[in-house]
């Protein structure tokens, strides 16, 4: 049984390079980026998350 995943990018607030976000561009699972420092993409998981448990009931 194939099961929903969703990967979550944390700590995007001390990347600094481009490049090391660009190595995700081929990536097959979606995925969410978020920073708790900077609260950037936590309205976004929380919609995502709500959105998500609410599907697999």
């Amino acid at each position: 049984m194939e099961k929903p995943t969703l990967v979550v990018r944390t700590k995007l607030d001390t990347i600094k390079d481009p490049e090391t976000l660009d190595q995700w561009n081929g990536f097959s699972e979606e995925y969410i980026d978020i920073s708790s420092v900077s609260k950037s993409g936590l309205d976004n998981l929380k919609d995502r998350l709500v959105s998500f448990l609410s599907s697999s009931l």
